[in-house]
């Protein structure tokens, strides 16, 4: 598998560094929200679909952030009525039977629960956790 979500045509990523700090999950969040408010999704998101999504985006921030990362990237991008938020971080994919790694767990069992399809997989400098949505506000063709 890619270390890297797969660019795909009709898809417009965007990529934002939000920091490793007490404040990443807000700075994360407001990307994504930037993100649907520029896209097709803007406007016929419901407001349920839209907290999944910002959900998602914290609980993979707050997994990084409990994990000891030290530097995050944020990736959202969408095509073909499927949305990805994905973040590359710099810390381990397994973390063993800690407490820090039952948190990382709780963290994305909520991902898991909300998202269609989740993965974490390691890169050459860490690791890269995503989350895809299908067609999160019914539309048809790119985000």
């Amino acid at each position: 598998m890619p270390a890297e979500p797969p660019e795909e045509s009709g898809a417009v990523p965007s990529s934002f560094d939000v920091g490793a700090d007490r404040w990443s999950p807000r700075r994360a969040r407001d990307r994504v929200y930037e993100f649907l408010r520029g896209s097709p999704l803007a406007g016929s998101l419901t407001d349920e679909g839209e907290f999944d999504l910002l959900l998602c985006t914290s609980e993979l921030v707050n997994a990084a952030l409990i994990a000891g990362c030290t530097q995050m990237t944020l990736q959202v991008a969408g095509t073909g009525g499927r949305l990805r938020i994905a973040l590359l971080d710099d810390t381990p994919v397994a973390q063993g039977s800690t407490p820090s790694a039952h948190a990382q767990r709780d963290c994305l069992r909520v991902v898991a629960t909300v998202a269609d399809r989740w993965r974490s997989e390691p890169t050459e400098r860490g690791r890269i956790t995503w989350a895809e949505f299908d067609n999160p506000a019914g539309i048809d063709g790119p985000l």
